[in-house]
């Protein structure tokens, strides 16, 4: 496993406040969550430009597509 070290500086009073949390845990669910969220971002944003060029597209066309997409199999 390839690791990194964060740094940030705490207020005193933080400190005094953080007994007993697992400072490790709170940082990686917080990552994990950043990141879940910028990659639902992404996603929304690629789903949207699929969306943009396919404006022209008709259901049937897109349901034919499909079905031969499927027999070609």
């Amino acid at each position: 496993m390839n690791l990194a070290t964060i740094k940030k500086p705490v207020t005193k009073s933080y400190l005094r406040q953080m007994i007993g949390i697992n400072i490790r845990e709170v940082v990686e669910e917080a990552l994990e969550g950043a990141i879940r969220d910028k990659e639902k971002e992404e996603l929304k944003k690629i789903a949207m430009k699929i969306k943009e060029l396919m404006r022209d597209v008709s259901e049937e066309d897109w349901v034919r597509a499909v079905r031969e997409s499927r027999d070609e199999r």
